[in-house]
């Protein structure tokens, strides 16, 4: 998160002029706001290298699964029913899956349209091994 607030700090542009007040409830704004202002930021090198770092820092140990029930508790009982590995890049994976889900349903998709939800090509691991691209439903693991 420090990483992201620096990034943000030293370009206030696309946050600043939605997020009024004295600097503390600014800094809880620029993080946590329906606005959502900080999607903007995400594909700049600083907060793509600090998510790189925490993926590697994560890789290779499971996280616990009372975690994953606080933290993620939509992923949680695909998690316990075995469906999802409690692995970083699947669990990061499967979050965003189901935001996507979610804005493909407000904008009219719908799987029994045959507009079924498409994430693009397979996303590459830091270890350049594929992994699936949309189905997340099947067990997901990542190859040694």
């Amino acid at each position: 998160m420090a990483e992201m607030e620096t990034e943000m700090l030293a370009h206030p542009g696309y946050w600043q002029s939605h997020h009024q007040g004295v600097p503390d409830d600014q800094r809880v704004l620029r993080h946590f706001n329906y606005s959502d202002r900080i999607r903007y930021y995400w594909a700049s090198s600083v907060p793509q290298e600090a998510v790189r770092r925490l993926i590697d820092r994560l890789t290779g140990s499971g996280i616990p699964e009372p975690l994953i029930s606080q933290l993620l508790p939509r992923l949680y009982p695909r998690v316990g029913s075995g469906a999802l590995d409690p692995t970083a890049r699947t669990l990061e994976l499967g979050a965003v899956r189901d935001v996507l889900r979610v804005d493909a349903k407000a904008c009219g998709a719908t799987r029994a349209a045959g507009a079924a939800v498409r994430l693009g090509p397979a996303i590459t691991t830091p270890t350049s091994r594929p992994m699936p691209a949309a189905n997340d439903q099947a067990r997901t693991t990542q190859q040694p």
